[in-house]
């Protein structure tokens, strides 16, 4: 979150992919006795992939897992509130692997009141043509935010 002073940044720990609101619960979800890959949990989860005839099943689980992230967002958002009223937040970056959640963007607008952007901690890097396909790091650009943070350290940090 950026506040008028400067950044904020708050450090959510959300439940891991495994729990209800991960690639997991959305395959849980679905009741698939074929228990679907992780891969075609994480399209459905997204939007990537067409649902199908389970569209409308896909819709109402990502509504719900979204709605219970960004009720978990709008508790800390209200806890820097209330702690730090002289501080007004203007928008707020998502990064992570639910980042791209279905519904989840929009909810937060309306929950929260700012703005909601994703993260792409790719912004500004030089990288070498050839030398990663663009559709990587177009992908995976929000999942990578820990990874590209840690890279960029000078070695003074890494001590």
């Amino acid at each position: 979150m950026t506040t008028g002073y400067g950044y904020f940044v708050l450090k959510l720990r959300l439940p891991p992919a495994g729990d209800a609101s991960g690639c997991a619960g959305v395959i849980e979800r679905l009741g698939t006795t074929d228990r679907r890959s992780f891969e075609t949990a994480e399209e459905l989860k997204t939007g990537k992939k067409d649902a199908g005839d389970r569209g409308g099943k896909i819709t109402e689980i990502m509504r719900t897992v979204s709605n219970l992230l960004s009720t978990e967002v709008q508790r800390s958002y209200n806890f820097f509130s209330a702690t730090y009223p002289d501080r007004l937040v203007t928008k707020l970056y998502l990064t992570g692997g639910a980042a791209k959640s279905a519904f989840l963007k929009e909810m937060l607008t309306e929950k929260i009141g700012v703005d909601v952007e994703l993260f792409d901690p790719f912004e500004g890097i030089a990288v070498e043509e050839g030398s990663v396909d663009p559709a990587m790091t177009s992908g995976f650009n929000t999942a990578a935010t820990v990874a590209i943070g840690l890279a960029l350290r000078n070695q003074e940090d890494r001590r």
